[in-house]
């Protein structure tokens, strides 16, 4: 017999297969629309950047062509676009030639750098002829340390001026190098802020922050409700096998009409519980007809045993053998009874309303003519009707009480009551009880636990067995525990009110 896989790694799934599908295909659709949107963001950004470097190139064909056909640098009109994009010519020695943003015709244009200018104002407040005065700064705070300086130690006819400072780290750059009809070499420079792209690809990234999420949740909802449409068969066929009784495989699973894999399954369980009832069906006719051949040969034995017991011309030493000859035909008798009751049981289960109430206290009536003078049962039954067979119910509840006459010392208390769509038969006694290793065995066939149940307790070993198999072919339970009010064993059957589909 195969093995189960030990776990190695703790349960991180939840068991519902349900919920398994639905949190691997969340988790999934997140990753997939996670990197999607990842990636979507990225080609935006290197779109963006695509289409700018296009267009700057568009407006450097252009000055580039003027400047081919004879037009000076300082007189191109450079334009000034809607994107924040600045135009720079630059002459060999990388002074500014011509600007779409103000700065100085001269001088110098550096970039990564702070520049700053100090010269006298003319009386149009423009610097002319000032001395450039470069300063490097490569952060902010020296950059405001050095213009502070120089604002503090300038002339009073003097002014500080950054307006030729780019800072190429914050700026998209195309750069193209064009010699003059002169032969002059001159740079043109189209440089658009980073902030424009930055912009487009924060905007879509927060979009897509609020709509990949929302996604995933409408995906999971979608998920969880198509895998409990798919598993609404599954959940059908599982409750009909519940009701299914062991001994009883006449009940069939419903076949779905959609035609897929779980109608399969089904047809192919329906064959299995087929060849399952034809084989119930062959035990129990071979248990039916063992036990009525051994009937008449046994009946002749024991009519025998009781015609020497009567006899007064027997010998004084055989008067012990044929009492154990009677004992042994009766208990041989007994076992026949419950064989056959055992092999008729999960056979013919006709249900029939019944008052448990009144089922119980007849039984119990019947009992008491048999039980011993000195032995006590109290009955206390609830009014109610459960769907069941009245043979089968009163034979189990027979049967356990029966077991509780044989090993109870002076008390019996039986009580009936109804919870819910459940009823249930408690059976009390004042005995040894049962131990806590053995409750789960004492259904089984021919068991015996201890020296209190042995064979002179005049029990056949198949009488809880027979309790348990009518009990199955009711759709209900049955178990052993300690009498909480008298100390020994108690025995607890529970049936369902409404009768088992199938049956």
């Amino acid at each position: 017999m195969s093995r189960p896989v030990p776990r190695l790694l703790p349960r991180l799934l939840p068991r519902s297969l349900r919920a398994r599908v639905t949190v691997v295909g969340v988790v999934t659709l997140a990753l997939v629309l996670g990197l999607g949107a990842w990636v979507t963001v990225r080609a935006l950004g290197a779109a963006l950047r695509a289409d700018t470097q296009a267009q700057n190139d568009e407006v450097i064909d252009e000055l580039e062509a003027s400047i081919d056909a004879g037009v000076p640098a300082e007189a191109l009109l450079l334009p000034v676009a809607t994107d924040g994009t600045e135009f720079l010519i630059l002459d060999e020695s990388g002074f500014v030639r011509n600007a779409s943003f103000f700065a100085t015709p001269g001088s110098p244009a550096a970039f990564g750098f702070s520049v700053a200018e100090v010269g006298p104002l003319d009386p149009a407040g423009v610097p002319q002829g000032a001395e450039i005065i470069e300063f490097d700064a490569t952060t902010q705070a020296e950059l405001e340390a050095i213009l502070a300086l120089l604002a503090a130690e300038a002339p009073p006819d003097a002014i500080v001026d950054e307006g030729t400072f780019v800072d190429t780290g914050n700026w998209f750059e195309s750069r193209r190098t064009i010699i003059t009809p002169q032969g002059d070499e001159l740079t043109v420079l189209a440089l658009t802020p980073f902030g424009i792209v930055g912009r487009s690809v924060t905007r879509l990234s927060i979009a897509l922050a609020i709509i990949v999420p929302l996604l995933v949740l409408a995906g999971g909802a979608a998920i969880w409700f198509a895998i409990g449409a798919a598993l609404q068969p599954v959940q059908r066929i599982s409750d009909e096998a519940a009701r299914i009784a062991p001994s009883n495989a006449r009940g069939r699973l419903p076949v779905p009409d959609s035609g897929d894999e779980i109608a399969d399954l089904t047809v192919t369980l329906n064959s299995m519980l087929d060849r399952l009832d034809a084989g119930l069906v062959r035990q129990r006719q071979f248990v039916s007809d063992a036990s009525h051949e051994l009937r008449s040969p046994l009946t002749a034995v024991r009519g025998a045993a009781e015609l020497l017991d009567v006899r007064d011309d027997l010998p004084s030493d055989a008067q012990p053998t044929v009492a154990a000859m009677r004992r042994g035909t009766e208990r041989l008798q007994a076992v026949l009874d419950d064989l056959t009751q055992l092999a008729d049981g999960g056979t013919t289960p006709d249900f029939e309303a019944v008052d448990l109430d009144t089922l119980v206290a007849g039984e119990i009536d019947e009992l008491r003519t048999t039980a011993p003078d000195d032995l006590v049962i109290n009955v206390a039954a609830d009014p109610g009707v459960i769907d069941a067979s009245p043979i089968q119910v009163r034979r189990a509840i027979n049967n356990v009480v029966s077991n509780a006459v044989r090993h109870a010392t002076s008390t019996i208390e039986v009580t009936s009551t109804f919870t819910g769509s459940t009823a249930r038969i408690t059976i009390d006694d004042d005995g040894r009880g049962v131990p806590a290793a053995e409750r789960e065995h004492v259904f089984e066939r021919f068991v015996r636990i201890d020296d209190g149940r042995t064979r002179a307790a005049g029990g056949s070993g198949l009488g809880l067995a027979l309790v348990a198999s009518i009990v199955a072919d009711h759709g209900g339970t049955v178990f052993c525990d300690v009498s909480p009010s008298l100390g020994g064993a108690r025995f607890v059957i529970e049936l369902p009110i409404s009768s088992p589909a199938g049956l």
